[in-house]
């Protein structure tokens, strides 16, 4: 498997080049970002700045929106935990999720961002794809 630097801090999704970083659990690329259609995801990237310091990730995803049972995101770096994230808002409104990373978090080589996601629902019935959260870009800065 080939690694990516990940340029200007940012994989976006609606790009073609974003499958460079998937290694499984995603969609095929639209034109507002992609699908994670399976129940957790894995990007693996080198970062263009090495060393261990304190980083910020920020993610824009949307999902739908349960009221029994809301759609949650959990990320891991490199199997430490970050964040849970609960979706509050409607499909397509899209959502910023923020969260300071520890230094000791990074490996200084490939890194493995892992989503796992609770629920699933079928878009519609012309529609027959398990879709869990629709994600435009990754930053980590």
């Amino acid at each position: 498997k080939r690694y990516y630097l990940m340029r200007d801090n940012e994989i976006d999704f609606r790009k073609n080049e974003s499958r460079n970083y998937c290694a499984y659990g995603f969609g095929h690329v639209e034109e507002w970002g992609v699908w994670a259609d399976w129940c957790e995801s894995v990007i693996y990237f080198y970062l263009p700045e090495k060393g261990r310091k304190e980083r910020t990730i920020v993610i824009n995803a949307t999902s739908f929106k349960k009221e029994s049972n809301p759609q949650t995101l959990s990320i891991y770096l490199n199997g430490k935990f970050i964040i849970k994230h609960e979706f509050q808002n409607p499909l397509w409104e899209w959502e910023t999720i923020e969260k300071k990373i520890p230094g000791e978090y990074f490996n200084n080589s490939v890194e493995k961002l892992k989503f796992y996601y609770e629920n699933s629902k079928q878009m519609s019935p012309m529609d027959s794809r398990s879709v869990r959260v629709a994600f435009k870009n990754i930053k980590i800065l």
